[in-house]
């Protein structure tokens, strides 16, 4: 439409203040350069020239089209219907015409509607394939974004339920740093905290239940140890001559395991002992190697000990914790090694490294992440409760236990804080055990 009004603004310019009559062959030529047919009309309203090639009711011309105005006045169209067709008509009035050239004053232009209608048409047609292409476009995108994020979202939520369900192994976080897969790793981190937590609630679980165990097993333990000390000591005093290494031996080990009994007592009851017992780091390990170098050879294991001269003076600060620390490592080597090797020594630092080496087979792979934990053995006939005991004794001399596996051999190392005589335990005496 402004099109069609651009032209008719072109044709009332080049018309309207024209002297020049309007014949036939002039207004035919009009036409085809303005592509409108143009009617001429004499003031009577009679038709003078027409570019259309039918004859005109000029009636029906006059009937619709509008009044002819000035080309100063504002414009006014009409859709009118002429012969069967349908036009878009403009008229207007020409001036500035003397009374020798007032005939043809009044000018009729014609639009073909149909004309006009395929031009809007085709000029629609780029608009409309770009817009529908776009819109296919966009809503493929949007169906491939949209099944993606359903995709992460279905993947997220099931890895929420796996982990909803005690599976704290499942990992939910993707590579992709928008909201989703920062959900991800927030419910990754979840999830490593729950493990911990799970972790902690097995293990103060499963202490709880050592405790129970210790008493329950310590009472029993008790009177029949105490019952077997008593007879041998009576034994010892009535038949002297017979008394050997191997009575001393077998006393020591009564009064140790009697010390192991009332310390599952106190676990049992969930107490610590009242009062430590410091203890020369030498003596300790003298009682150890004497007590199992009869199990060593009873077993036919080769047992080797390496006790450096820096251990002289030495002082751990409860005897009994240590003994029982280390005599368990030693006894662990002993039951699956063909041969152990005890090596100890205090560095610079006032810290005391004992290494328990053997040749045995190693830790069950399965069990290796645990081997600390309570009840976790791979013994038929164990309950998994030595290396716990080790770990807390560790722990509760101001050091720890770790192991390793190298060149075929399987390594415990427990350290311990030391001092010395010349400190805090000046009372101690070589021959305290």
């Amino acid at each position: 439409m402004r099109d069609l009004r651009d032209r008719y603004s072109a044709i009332q310019q080049t018309v309207g203040r024209a002297s020049f009559p309007l014949t036939d062959s002039v207004v035919s030529s009009l036409a085809k350069l303005s592509g409108a047919e143009l009617v001429v009309m004499e003031d009577a309203y009679k038709v003078a020239s027409s570019s259309l090639p039918q004859q005109l009711d000029v009636a029906e011309l006059i009937a619709q089209i509008p009044s002819p105005m000035s080309p100063t006045e504002s414009d006014e169209i009409a859709f009118i219907r002429l012969a069967g067709k349908d036009y878009i008509a403009k008229a207007f009035k020409r001036v500035g015409l003397d009374d020798r050239s007032s005939t043809n004053r009044n000018i009729v232009v014609l639009f073909d509607k149909d004309r006009i209608d395929g031009f809007s048409r085709q000029a629609a047609t780029l608009p409309l394939a770009t817009g529908l292409s776009t819109i296919v476009l966009l809503s493929t995108l949007t169906i491939f974004i949209a099944g993606r994020l359903t995709g992460r979202l279905t993947k997220l939520q099931t890895s929420v339920e796996r982990v909803a369900d005690g599976d704290f192994e499942s990992t939910v976080a993707d590579q992709s740093n928008d909201e989703l897969g920062r959900l991800g790793q927030a419910v990754d981190r979840m999830s490593a905290q729950l493990r911990k937590l799970w972790l902690e609630v097995n293990r103060q679980q499963g202490e709880k239940l050592l405790h129970q165990i210790s008493a329950g097993m310590a009472h029993q333990l008790r009177n029949t140890l105490t019952g077997a000390r008593l007879a041998l000591e009576l034994d010892q005093q009535n038949r002297p001559t017979f008394a050997g290494d191997e009575v001393a031996v077998a006393l020591r080990e009564l009064e140790t395991a009697e010390d192991y009994v009332r310390r599952l007592l106190l676990v049992g009851a969930g107490e610590r002992q009242q009062r430590d017992q410091p203890a020369l780091i030498i003596n300790c390990l003298n009682d150890v190697r004497s007590s199992q170098a009869v199990i060593a050879k009873h077993l036919h294991v080769e047992l080797t000990w390496g006790l450096e001269n820096s251990l002289e003076g030495a002082l751990v600060n409860d005897g009994s914790t240590f003994s029982s620390a280390i005599a368990n490592l030693v006894l662990n080597a002993l039951q699956v090694a063909k041969r152990v090797e005890i090596s100890a020594v205090v560095d610079v630092h006032d810290i005391c490294r004992v290494s328990v080496v053997d040749d045995g087979p190693g830790v069950d792979p399965a069990l290796a992440d645990h081997v600390f934990d309570p009840f976790v053995t791979s013994k038929p006939e164990g309950m998994g409760l030595g290396l716990p005991l080790v770990r807390r004794a560790a722990e509760k001399l101001s050091g720890q236990v770790e192991w390793c596996r190298e060149n075929g051999r399987t390594r415990f190392n427990f350290t311990c804080q030391v001092d010395f005589q010349n400190s805090r335990f000046e009372n101690v005496t070589a021959d305290v055990p």
